[in-house]
């Protein structure tokens, strides 16, 4: 990107430096950037009347900066610019009231009586597991309980360990254009066409906290030791395995549900579990614009243009699914899958904005004015995890979603030097 910038300013100033000073005419512009941003949608993680999903935080303001350097020559006038802003930041953090269901016993009377009970999307790898059937019955059989996240009152500490939740979003937006059209300052409208590359990289997360246990689903009964205590009280290393999660330190033998004991000689730590699930993007969009500007105002000392750019571009994206399992405690075994993909496709963005020039002298002018970025065709990292899919054969496969949009908005002032 250095290097394009690098080469475009060498190129303005070559086009106009080869020809008589008196022809023509540089200038050069300082922006301070101050922008905000849309969160786009996504699909829930957890469902239930405490829903969450990855793009549950609203994003911070940020700033940044611009510089342009351009001139004219007769009636053409060529311009080139670099963006970039800080990344927008933003995330969210709490406790659920109601346990969380890891599989799809969620409203069953036995295990959920209030039916209140928050549920683990389906295309998680952590539900999956939850769900797993051997073809034979046997001990790492998952249907036969009710697996879930919940609230626990340690009995060695007496401690209050909440179901906790936290969500974080991180945003990287950059771009660089080159135009040339019409000169600026000859009538009260301009247009020209123009190479713009952009870059939009995104990171989000979600991450749910709380000690597991499992209920038999025919009756509720806990994990006690007792005749009624149905097999496997447990979430097993085969059935997290079988999703594609794979052990990357620790135990490797599962978790282990919440021992019901009225004797406290007999009580066993719990195993507490942490769930992540991230979604990541990565756009690089290049193309060709139109930029277009009319002059609203022109006053003597104060002028102000209604600026808009439009542009198709060819998108190269990659995208990524990363789950992890950590478990504490009790138990260290820690498991962790990641699905990758790569995509290109057509993507549109377009710009609108106003802004207002006052000249100080004949080569000093300061620049304020206010700006709208639309985006659409771009992949979001939050909407990464709606790529999740499961084939004829229970396999989970992964889609990069790039039918996403993204509306930046903010103000900038700066100053223009003329020569």
């Amino acid at each position: 990107m250095l290097r394009k910038v690098c080469f475009a300013g060498v190129a303005v100033v070559t086009m106009l430096t080869v020809c008589q000073s008196s022809q023509a005419q540089m200038f050069f512009e300082a922006d301070w950037l101050y922008y905000g941003r849309d969160n786009d949608s996504s699909k829930n993680v957890v469902t239930g009347s405490e829903s969450l999903g990855l793009s549950d935080a609203d994003f911070d303001m940020t700033s940044g900066y611009r510089l342009v350097l351009g001139g004219s020559l007769g009636e053409f006038g060529v311009d080139a610019s670099f963006s970039q802003l800080d990344s927008w930041n933003g995330g969210s953090s709490g406790t659920f009231t109601n346990l969380l269901i890891l599989d799809d016993t969620a409203g069953l009377g036995t295990v959920d009586p209030g039916g209140t009970a928050n549920s683990l999307a389906s295309f998680t790898a952590l539900s999956q597991a939850a769900r797993f059937s051997p073809m034979m019955m046997g001990p790492d059989d998952e249907t036969t309980e009710s697996e879930r996240l919940r609230a626990y009152t340690d009995p060695f500490t007496a401690e209050m360990i909440p179901l906790s939740y936290s969500t974080y979003n991180t945003s990287n937006f950059r771009e660089f254009e080159i135009n040339i059209g019409t000169r600026r300052d000859v009538c009260w409208w301009r247009c020209s066409v123009g190479y713009r590359h952009l870059k939009l990289d995104e990171r989000s997360g979600l991450t749910i906290a709380g000690a597991f246990d499992a209920l038999d689903v025919d009756d509720g009964n806990p994990f006690d030791g007792t005749v009624n205590d149905d097999p496997n009280n447990a979430l097993s290393n085969t059935a997290i395995t079988s999703t594609g999660l794979a052990n990357i330190s620790g135990a490797a033998d599962g978790f282990d549900a919440i021992f019901v004991t009225m004797d406290p000689m007999m009580a066993i730590p719990a195993d507490y579990v942490a769930y992540q699930i991230l979604g990541n993007s990565n756009n690089e969009l290049n193309g060709a614009q139109v930029t277009s500007a009319i002059r609203i105002f022109n006053g003597e000392w104060i002028t102000i243009e209604g600026i808009g750019k439009a542009g198709i571009y060819r998108n190269n994206v990659s995208g990524s699914v990363q789950e992890t399992v950590v478990g504490s405690g009790n138990d260290d075994s820690i498991y962790q899958r990641t699905l990758t993909g790569n995509d290109s496709s057509a993507a549109f963005a377009g710009n609108l904005g106003i802004r207002g020039i006052v000249s100080l002298t004949d080569y000093i002018n300061i620049i304020v004015g206010y700006d709208v970025l639309f985006l659409s065709g771009v992949a979001i990292g939050s909407e990464q995890p709606d790529g999740l899919s499961t084939d004829i054969f229970g396999a989970t496969r992964y889609k990069v979603q790039n039918d996403g949009t993204l509306v930046a908005y903010g103000s900038n002032i700066g100053f223009e030097l003329l020569w």
